[in-house]
């Protein structure tokens, strides 16, 4: 997860990010995603569908899955658990964006947003009761 520094005078470090995932022959393997569009913006500029990118958030809309799609071919919203609705999941779906979710610590709800759509889940835990990973 990249932080909002990572623009304007720092930007240089993103550079940096996408040398290093070249040179060790992961492009196409790595996952960046964060809170701010720009930082976004920024490292796809540079690294274009080297990367899988993902945009946290607590809510989205049509706006934001219209702008994640421009980034690249592998794009994700990453929603806070406890936000996420049927209408949210409907809407990445329709729009073939994956829908994922950050920090979700119980089985049940994980199962409750696997049934909605979502495809990807952050957790505290390898070994929620349930499920073995």
């Amino acid at each position: 997860r990249l932080s909002s520094r990572f623009i304007g005078g720092h930007v240089h470090y993103l550079q940096a990010l996408v040398d290093l995932v070249r040179d060790c022959g992961l492009n196409g393997q790595c996952t960046v995603k964060a809170f701010s569009k720009n930082v976004l913006d920024a490292i796809a500029a540079l690294a274009g569908d080297r990367l899988r990118y993902g945009f946290c958030c607590s809510t989205f809309g049509v706006e934001e899955v219209s702008w994640i799609k421009s980034l690249g071919r592998d794009v994700f919203i990453d929603q806070f658990y406890e936000k996420i609705t049927p209408a949210h999941a409907e809407l990445a779906l329709n729009n073939d964006v994956a829908l994922e979710t950050w920090i979700i610590n119980d089985f049940a709800g994980i199962v409750r947003l696997a049934g909605m759509g979502v495809t990807g889940f952050t957790t505290d835990y390898y070994n929620l009761d349930g499920c073995l990973y």
